[in-house]
């Protein structure tokens, strides 16, 4: 029940980012700026969270302008290359966080909430 609150919560903030996006290819114009660098990242995890957790929130015809700021942001050439870890490290850890620590902490809170 919980998750399904993130992923629609997640969802009702990438219609805001859409919004802003529109006819741009990042949110500062044609180049990228801090913004993009701080939260680029998302651009490159998000697909890795989305498999993981089974879930599509970052639909690319709902989100057309997101989709294309993801691609412009990955293939920029200050971006691409050996800055970004193995997609395949980050899903091997967000892995083991679904299968390891999430119990962990689950099993905490409702300790916590009697």
């Amino acid at each position: 029940m919980r998750s399904k609150k993130a992923v629609k919560l997640a969802i009702e903030d990438l219609e805001k980012i859409e919004e802003k996006l529109k006819g741009k290819s990042f949110f500062g114009g044609d180049t990228i700026g801090y913004l993009i660098i701080v939260i680029g990242f998302v651009s490159y995890i998000l697909p890795i969270w989305e498999d993981v957790a089974s879930v599509n929130i970052l639909d690319p015809l709902k989100f057309p302008a997101i989709t294309a700021w993801t691609d412009n942001f990955i293939n920029h050439p200050v971006i691409k290359g050996d800055y970004l870890p193995s997609k395949a490290d980050i899903f091997s850890y967000y892995q083991w966080c679904r299968e390891e620590l999430i119990p962990v902490f689950a099993a905490f809170w409702r300790e916590d909430m009697m």
